[in-house]
């Protein structure tokens, strides 16, 4: 779209550029004219004497001088009002294009992830609630902020999944920056489940930039994530039912910590 907007400018402009051109070859004509109107007021004043052409009311080198000013200053101004006019067209409508959002292909199959989250749940979860906040934010349809957000964070999270180990724990960068604030994994997932359970009705829970474990309420854009647990109850009622707890320690087991650690590198 930038592209074929940059064109049509481009084809604007030379538009423009065009019209200025026969404008100005139109006052160019206009010069001419006062030229030649001046040249035969200097040929009475040839012929009959200057008090001559001063009697039909002709001051000729004064009317010429004048006349060329006024066209010059008419002509610039022209000029300058048709580009100010072009350049402020095409600033106040360059990047107001509205941006498409796209919905993240899972790097995993919709099974590989069960026992921890079947596939029922991510049908309904990814296929469905996921897919909603971009359509509904392409279409133009409810809160445009409230659907970017939701859709920036389900990328984030499932993003970050792989098939379940039981002895699935964080390794090599992410568990160094694990142990810098919380000094174990297992003192981790204490602070982490007793913020995550703080949360009242729909949010999200995660592991910070600053080695904190933060909540988000609703859906909101946070640059600071490193690891995201989906706190909504989409999120867990299909497998879990009521047991947040029990979703939460499976959320572990799923956890690619080598997607993590990528992103401890990316935001330290």
């Amino acid at each position: 779209m930038r592209g074929a907007r940059g064109f049509l400018a481009a084809g604007a402009f030379l538009a423009l550029a065009g019209f200025t051109a026969g404008a100005g070859a139109g006052i160019d004509s206009s010069i001419a004219r006062v030229t030649s109107s001046a040249t035969g007021v200097a040929g009475v004043s040839t012929l009959y004497g200057t008090s001559a052409s001063t009697a039909l009311g002709f001051n000729p080198k004064t009317r010429l001088i004048n006349s060329l000013i006024i066209t010059l200053l008419v002509k610039y101004l022209l000029i300058n009002i048709i580009m100010y006019n072009f350049i402020r067209y095409v600033s106040l409508n360059e990047g107001n294009t509205p941006k498409t959002l796209e919905q993240t292909p899972l790097p995993y199959s919709k099974t590989a992830l069960a026992p921890s989250m079947s596939k029922a749940t991510i049908d309904y979860h990814y296929g469905e609630l996921y897919k909603g906040y971009v359509d509904r934010y392409n279409k133009g349809e409810g809160d445009p902020d409230f659907n970017e957000a939701g859709a920036f964070l389900h990328d984030i999270y499932f993003r970050q999944f792989q098939s379940p180990s039981r002895s699935n724990e964080p390794t090599a960068i992410a568990l160094n920056f694990i142990n810098k604030y919380f000094t174990n994994f297992d003192k981790f997932k204490e602070a982490f489940e007793k913020e995550a359970m703080k949360i009242q009705g729909s949010g999200w829970a995660y592991l910070a930039r600053d080695g904190s474990i933060k909540t988000i309420k609703n859906h909101q854009i946070k640059m600071d994530i490193i690891l995201l647990v989906d706190w909504w109850e989409h999120a867990w009622a299909l497998d879990y039912q009521s047991e947040k707890k029990e979703y939460l320690e499976n959320q572990w087991k799923i956890m690619n910590w080598n997607v993590i650690g990528s992103r401890v590198g990316r935001v330290s």
